[in-house]
């Protein structure tokens, strides 16, 4: 099925929110219909519960703005890291409002404010909030830049664990044929920031 939809709207980017998870049935299928279909799978560990680190979110930012496009995004319910990458990547898109990039945030979405989805909306809001405060009003660069120097992560985050036992990014790239969508750019298979 995801191999199907994959070549039927020419996907070259599957992004998967919630990590590598090798030896799980769901995780394996997926990487072996995205690589089959000569697109890229990019893994990349992120919490519906817990506030990104700052390394955690610019990354996602570095993916959502560099991964080849057309990029199918999804977590577990569709909703809240999805969700959120999802505004960021309007956020990252020249000419998109926040007032756009907040729709990503909908119950048309599945996303209903609730539980510990909550946190990935608060994270999306103290951007709104930065750009209040600071009288500006939104751009791609401005986004950028309070990514790098204003985003200040809330507890739970990643940030506060004592060690991070997971790679940032993990991309994986189909062999190289005549049918395949994806460049492979000179990197490594996996990167750390």
């Amino acid at each position: 099925m995801l191999a199907k939809t994959i070549q039927e709207l020419g996907i070259r980017t599957v992004l998967n929110l919630r990590g590598p998870n090798p030896g799980d049935g769901w995780y394996d299928r997926e990487r072996a219909a995205t690589l089959s279909t000569g697109a890229v799978q990019i893994d990349m560990p992120l919490s519906s519960c817990d506030w990104m680190s700052r390394d955690q979110a610019q990354s996602l930012a570095e993916v959502l703005r560099d991964a080849p496009r057309p990029l199918l995004i999804h977590c577990f319910h569709g909703s809240e890291r999805t969700g959120l990458a999802s505004a960021m990547t309007r956020l990252l898109t020249e000419g998109q409002s926040l007032e756009e990039a907040r729709k990503s945030f909908s119950w048309k979405y599945m996303f209903f404010g609730l539980g510990d989805g909550v946190v990935t909306l608060r994270q999306f809001q103290q951007y709104e909030n930065w750009l209040a405060d600071n009288h500006q009003t939104h751009s791609p660069t401005r986004f950028m830049t309070w990514l790098n120097t204003d985003f200040k992560p809330q507890s739970p985050s990643r940030e506060q664990w004592p060690y991070d036992p997971y790679p940032l990014v993990i991309r994986s790239y189909p062999a190289q044929n005549e049918h395949s969508l994806a460049q492979k750019p000179n990197a490594p298979e996996s990167s750390r920031k």
